[in-house]
């Protein structure tokens, strides 16, 4: 049973890799026809809000792009600050709706930014206990880990929110600042709607997780 549950999780993961690399595959060759890069998309959405005070940075050692609240500094990846796809629009405006949202001080934002740290730290301390414990064959080690684990699942739904309105501000921005033309709102929608997916996998997995806890309980007590 516990390997069915395994490869259950390797399936989400897969699919929701696949569909995420496709998406992005399909859309990252085809360039804006305004010509914006991704610096240039966030410079322009972040001075209609007079965020004078944000740096926009390249960053060719980060694999992901993310607004730095602390720093108030957005942190594009190499591959997307110099980039004028339609990815590198989508991407470089999320992480500009971040800053909006810092700027707006909303609570649900400033609350997740606190917690993000830790909850990093747990999501990686959960992996590390459940490797030791499945390697050592410790059933209760694998359910401390998976525990650590499961905590994000409620930090995900509680936060989700936050990500939905980044998404809308995104659109709103894009649209208002005529980053985009009418022809490419449909391709920007679904690649915001991609992004909003990869919020959902980080719950779906925790889920699948504490199915697989119930079940090597339940192993453990026959």
């Amino acid at each position: 049973m516990i390997i069915v549950v395994l490869l259950l999780i390797l399936s989400i993961s897969i699919g929701f890799y696949i569909y995420i690399r496709l998406t992005y595959n399909k859309y990252k060759k085809i360039k804006t026809k305004n010509d914006l890069s991704g610096f240039e998309v966030s410079r322009k959405i972040i001075d209609n809000y007079d965020l004078n005070n944000i740096y926009i940075t390249e960053s060719k050692m980060q694999l992901i792009s993310r607004y730095d609240s602390n720093r108030k500094v957005i942190r594009l990846t190499n591959k997307i600050f110099n980039d004028n796809s339609i990815v590198s629009c989508a991407i470089s405006s999320i992480e500009a709706s971040h800053a909006i949202l810092d700027k707006k001080n909303d609570q649900m934002f400033h609350i997740k930014e606190k917690i993000n740290p830790v909850a990093n730290i747990l999501l990686v301390l959960g992996y590390i206990i459940t490797i030791i414990g499945c390697f050592f064959g410790h059933v209760n080690t694998i359910v401390l880990g998976l525990s650590l684990i499961d905590l994000l699942l409620l930090y995900n739904v509680i936060f989700y929110k936050v990500e939905k309105k980044s998404i809308a501000i995104s659109m709103v921005e894009l649209i208002d600042n005529k980053i985009i033309t009418k022809s490419e709102i449909k391709k920007i929608e679904e690649l915001l709607k991609v992004s909003s997916f990869t919020s959902f996998a980080s719950i779906i997995f925790p889920v699948v997780e504490l199915i697989k806890k119930i079940l090597i309980f339940g192993d453990s007590n026959k």
